[in-house]
């Protein structure tokens, strides 16, 4: 008689393969800074699309200013009063700033590619200067 009782060497083998490879392009594909990465610069683009909001809103200049890891919607007359921002950790911003937004949402100053980086990753936020759109890259 033969006993069968638990799994041969080459099933544990082909098991083993298996799960290190899903696990290897698992983390690859969805690391855990990328995806923080790019909800930071999904949260800059909302506030950039805000800005635009308010200045056709309320019929008057507003700005998004970057100073460090962070950044800043205000009106342009009064740049000591934030309305929105954030810090963001660990990110570092690239671009010409203050993106200012006149009254037709369209950007009078500094429209363009906008980067933020984190551990050697970086997005792009674009800020169209026809029109003012905010694409996130």
């Amino acid at each position: 008689m033969r006993n069968d009782a638990g799994y041969s060497l080459v099933e544990l083998l082909v098991t083993t393969l298996i799960i290190g490879t899903v696990a290897a392009s698992g983390s690859v594909t969805f690391s855990e800074g990328r995806v923080a990465l790019r909800a930071a610069a999904e949260r800059f683009a909302q506030d950039i699309r805000y800005a635009q909001t308010l200045a056709m809103n309320r019929g008057s200049s507003y700005q998004v200013n970057v100073s460090g890891n962070g950044y800043t919607v205000t009106t342009s007359s009064d740049t000591a009063t934030t309305i929105s921002g954030a810090t963001l950790d660990g990110v570092t911003f690239g671009g010409q700033f203050p993106i200012v937004f006149n009254t037709l949402g369209r950007p009078t100053s500094n429209a363009g590619a906008k980067t933020l980086a984190m551990n050697g990753q970086s997005v792009t936020v674009t800020v169209r200067s026809e029109s003012g759109s905010v694409i996130v890259q």
